[in-house]
């Protein structure tokens, strides 16, 4: 199987290689440019975001070289699923013109086709209720599609820094290749190879210098395919625990339910991007606290670094508890407190070592000197 993601890797690595080179001569390079100065930018430099072509390149060559069962085996029919958003997404990466609301549209077209082409959702989840819920199909499908398109954005909202998308991903993937052999679906694994594979193909690229982004074709896609196999192994086996798997995927969730929490409380859309995210507080804390204001490009790697551990450290409570959904749910509610908590200290830390010199201070000092009059001369 090592084949696999030997295979995914130089496919995925030879793709980016490649779109790095013909970048500048491209015409979505000024729109990289205007990333930079986007009120959530993490980097400093225009850099395309088109990765997830790479990781086009290397479900290409898993297709060709390895999926003997074509787009009738679970593995090639949760790729083409992955179609529609794919190609909105790619469309958002290289002209900015697709809205939140249309992206989000078509990962739920995307998880409507994965649950007609697989016919499986998530049928159960501990207690009883709730699988008696589950197990009624409208219900069932709803909150599948619905769970599955919201992981696919989530999975959008963490590609912040370089590495962490890619690096979260990597260990979801594993920790569901655990659960995979574990619950004895070992089908499923060179699919989640293949997506080790592609995305260390990428972070050679990605990590920590930040020479290509994953874009939107690339951070939704992942996030479909790798919840959809989720799907599939809590469908597949009645070993596998719900909430192990959500304790896998913890990190993206937690992001993302934490920030339209944030979001509605301050009376905003929540769509409206902001600097709040958890790896965004910790880059700055770390510019504050140790490295300096001006070094950006420094802190972004760092950031994701201090972060690896903690996102490991949910994918291997989801592994240990994968067929425990009573172990599973406490480590759910532990590590939601723990995400609570951590980020509540780091906007005390960013608070606490902010001077009158940062840009926020600098902006406010802008406008008020803006809405003064103008004394006219004597």
């Amino acid at each position: 199987m090592l084949a696999v993601s030997v295979a995914a890797f130089v496919a995925s690595l030879a793709t980016c290689l490649g779109l790095i080179a013909i970048a500048p001569k491209l015409a979505f390079q000024k729109a990289a440019l205007a990333d930079t100065r986007a009120r959530q930018a993490s980097h400093v430099r225009p850099t395309p975001r088109v990765g997830g072509l790479s990781l086009a390149a290397a479900a290409l060559a898993f297709l060709a070289l390895f999926e003997r069962g074509g787009f009738s085996d679970p593995s090639g029919l949760i790729l083409v699923s992955a179609l529609p958003i794919f190609l909105v997404g790619l469309k958002e990466d290289v002209s900015r013109n697709a809205s939140p609301k249309v992206r989000y549209g078509a990962a739920i077209l995307s998880a409507l086709l994965a649950f007609w082409l697989l016919g499986l959702w998530i049928d159960r989840a501990a207690p009883f209720w709730l699988t008696a819920m589950l197990a009624f199909a409208p219900v069932g499908v709803a909150i599948t599609v619905f769970t599955t398109a919201s992981y696919a954005h989530a999975f959008n909202l963490i590609d912040g820094l370089n590495g962490l998308c890619a690096g979260t991903s990597v260990l979801i993937s594993a920790g569901l290749i655990a659960v995979a052999m574990q619950s004895g679906q070992d089908g499923l694994v060179p699919l989640l190879l293949m997506m080790i594979g592609g995305l260390a193909g990428f972070l050679v690229w990605n990590f920590p210098a930040g020479k290509i982004f994953l874009g939107d074709a690339g951070a939704y896609t992942i996030g479909h395919v790798l919840s959809w196999i989720g799907v599939a192994l809590i469908a597949n086996s009645t070993q596998v625990s719900a909430w192990a798997i959500m304790l896998i995927f913890f990190w993206p969730l937690a992001d993302t339910l934490f920030a339209i929490a944030r979001r509605v409380g301050s009376g905003e859309s929540i769509d409206t991007p902001d600097r709040m995210h958890f790896h965004q507080l910790v880059m700055r804390v770390l510019q504050l606290t140790i490295l300096g204001r001006n070094r950006r490009e420094l802190a972004n790697p760092l950031a994701t670094l201090a972060l690896m551990p903690l996102i490991g450290g949910t994918v291997a409570l989801g592994v240990v508890f994968w067929n425990d959904s009573r172990a599973a749910v406490l480590g759910l509610i532990g590590c939601g407190a723990a995400f609570v908590l951590g980020h509540a200290r780091l906007r005390r830390l960013a608070r606490r070592y902010r001077k009158p010199g940062t840009v926020e201070a600098l902006k406010s000092k802008e406008r008020k000197t803006a809405e003064k009059p103008v004394e006219k001369a004597a």
